[in-house]
């Protein structure tokens, strides 16, 4: 399609190359030199375009390919082929974020106080694990993959980076106070949002713990 595509752009390109070369005032020369000038403009244009395409196909991340078992599950889910395809893409994505984060955090004691405070790292790993198992569920996960992981990604790495700097000012101290502040409010949010995602099944194991305590209860009367 892409190819076709780029066909009619050459041939609407090339007509409207003779239709400006018609209006030329003066020698055939001239009408040859803004021709010539025009397609050199298209193809340089093509190929730039090629070169790019090119480049993001090969930086693209091959994915794994998915056992029988998960792609049935996925398809039970009610996912087209194009869902799966993004969907996998995405937690591609958020897996190496989450794995950057891990590595930032570890290096620096401020970052581990913050994380363990907030189990930031096994709420993470819970959180893609179980959209992983479930992913009908990634709408409902949106603050997850689209603010809280990226945020804590570049907030950490950006933690990092100055954190390394050999001559610090004031300045620098001050953001980084300021960046610990940020990350320790996005830990936060990160708790908060799984909890809330696993509302659900917070519910129902409740609703089982009250029964298993009603039926211990009964028993216990009963022996009286």
């Amino acid at each position: 399609m892409k190819q076709w595509f780029r066909l009619a752009k050459l041939a609407f390109f090339i007509l409207l190359t003779f239709r400006l070369a018609d209006y030329v005032d003066g020698s055939m020369k001239k009408g040859i030199v803004v021709t010539v000038l025009l397609l050199a403009i298209f193809f340089f244009v093509l190929f730039r375009e090629m070169e790019v395409q090119s480049f993001f196909e090969k930086t693209k991340k091959p994915l794994k390919k998915t056992s029988t078992k998960v792609q049935e599950r996925y398809e039970q889910s009610g996912l087209s082929k194009q869902d799966i395809e993004y969907f996998r893409q995405k937690m591609a994505v958020v897996k190496d974020q989450i794995n950057e984060i891990e590595d930032n955090i570890q290096g620096y004691t401020k970052l581990r106080i913050i994380a363990n405070r907030y189990n930031t790292s096994i709420t993470m790993k819970d959180y893609f694990r179980e959209l992983v198992a479930n992913p009908e569920k990634l709408p409902d996960a949106d603050l997850f993959v689209h603010t809280c992981v990226p945020s804590l990604k570049e907030m950490t790495t950006a933690y990092r980076k100055m954190s390394e700097q050999p001559v610090k000012g004031s300045e620098t101290y001050q953001t980084l106070q300021e960046l610990a502040e940020k990350i320790e409010l996005t830990c936060e949010k990160l708790e908060e949002d799984y909890l809330h995602f696993q509302e659900d099944r917070i519910q129902d194991s409740e609703a089982e713990m009250d029964y298993v305590t009603r039926k211990i209860l009964e028993k216990v009367k009963g022996a009286k």
